[in-house]
């Protein structure tokens, strides 16, 4: 995925550009974020999907907690 700033995420998100619980790459955590996160809720992909802060291979209440944690 790519960030609107054009940074490309994870597997694909550059740690020198955004936040990991910065999901969409805007410079903020917030309600974008939340979103994201929600949509991506129960997803399992080995710890790479977007949405998983703390990838551990799942979209769950953790990376909620830590998306919270940050919330500007």
């Amino acid at each position: 995925m790519v960030c609107g700033n054009g940074t490309v995420v994870r597997a694909y998100r550059s740690a020198a550009r955004c936040a990991s619980e910065d999901l969409n790459c805007d410079g903020a955590v917030n309600g974008a974020d939340l979103g994201i996160l929600l949509a991506a809720w129960g997803d399992v992909g080995g710890g790479k999907g977007i949405g998983d802060i703390n990838e551990d291979g799942s979209v769950d209440g953790a990376d909620l907690g830590a998306l919270l944690a940050a919330w500007e």
